[in-house]
């Protein structure tokens, strides 16, 4: 049987500095729009820079799909407001 494992949660803050230390191995940093700019609005909240090209590489309206590409975050971890409790057990759930 597997154990199920759901007590990981984090602020958005701290989602975004650890997904910074992750991309700073490979040159690049995360910034996040303020709420009230036009990016924000249009659904646009976090944006990925390549450090060296100095350009916007990515852009997002979440990170935790940004945080579990990069393995900033294991899959019973979530960032609040972004994924339920629910929705983390149902992905840990084994596939039939």
């Amino acid at each position: 049987m597997k154990t199920i494992t759901v007590s990981g949660s984090m602020t958005e803050h701290a989602a975004m500095l650890r997904l910074k230390r992750f991309l700073s191995k490979e040159g690049k940093t995360i910034r996040r729009n303020k709420a009230n700019t036009e990016a924000a609005k249009n659904g646009d909240r976090f944006y990925i820079v390549d450090e060296e090209k100095g350009q916007i590489i990515k852009t997002a309206s979440t990170i935790t799909a940004w945080m579990r590409e990069y393995g900033a975050m294991e899959e019973w971890e979530y960032v609040i407001g972004e994924e339920s409790v629910r929705d983390i057990i149902i992905k840990q759930r084994p596939k039939q």
